[in-house]
Order: structure tokens, then C-alpha cells, then sequence
């Protein structure tokens, strides 16, 4: 393939072209129509900034849709919290949160020794072995 023209590179890049594909190999291999792509790339002229009414039709879009608390609502998260923070002091002063961290201990102490507990203690028993039958 021959070298790509200025206006098959913007065809490309506009993909306004059917042969990308032979195109894309094509600018792989040759540098110059490499560099001929990326001045075109350059060239190109995008629409990036938003117009200058933006900041203001968005705020006006945010003003619509400012959603306050009601007082109601309000109050009653307030009574919420009041009744969650009376149950944990009753909790905690009855002794159940005390009765669950023995149970909890209890059962910590009953448990089997984890699985790689288990996996250390009979690779060590093996090692143990190997180093009995070497003396011997």
C-alpha cells in the first residue's frame, strides 16, 4: 500500500471510510502516515467546553430539585436515636451484651483448632518423622 493521502486520514479519522482495517495495519507499519494521522488528530477541533449559560441553567435545575427535611422527619429520626441509645444502655446495664461475650468466650474455647492450625501441626509431625529416619 502506498502512502495515505491527508484526506483519507480524515476520512478515517472521521470514520467516514469502508477499509479501516487495511488502514490500521497500514498505519502500524509506516511512520510517516503515522505521523501524517497524528497532525490530523491534532487538527482536529472538538467542542469541549460547555456553552456559557451552563453554570447557570444548572443551577437553576438544582434549585428545582433542593429537597429539605421536614421537621417531622426530623424528629422523628431524632426519637430514633433516643429510643436505640435507651435499649443499648438497658442492654448493656442488664448484663445480656456480658452474658454474649461469655457465650461467645465459651465457645471459642470449645472450637477445634483451625485448619491450618491442623495442616502445621501434622507438616511438623511429618518433618518430626523424616528427622527420626535420618538418624537411624
Amino acid at each position: 500500500m502506498s502512502h495515505l493521502s491527508k484526506e483519507k486520514v480524515i476520512a478515517y479519522v472521521e470514520q467516514t471510510i469502508d477499509n479501516r482495517k487495511e488502514m490500521e495495519d497500514h498505519l502500524l507499519t509506516c511512520d510517516s502516515c503515522m505521523e501524517l494521522y497524528l497532525i490530523v488528530i491534532d487538527e482536529q477541533t472538538y467542542e469541549a467546553a460547555p456553552s456559557s449559560d451552563f453554570t447557570d441553567t444548572f443551577m437553576q435545575h438544582m434549585n428545582k430539585t433542593v429537597v429539605t427535611p421536614s421537621k417531622d422527619r426530623t424528629n422523628r429520626a431524632l426519637i430514633h436515636y433516643a429510643i436505640a441509645a435507651g435499649f443499648t444502655v438497658l442492654l448493656t446495664v442488664s448484663g445480656v451484651f456480658q452474658g454474649v461475650m461469655q457465650a461467645t468466650n465459651d465457645q471459642q474455647m470449645e472450637q477445634k483448632p483451625s485448619i491450618s492450625e491442623h495442616l502445621m501441626l501434622k507438616t511438623d509431625q511429618w518433618i518430626e518423622k523424616l528427622k527420626g529416619e535420618g538418624k537411624e
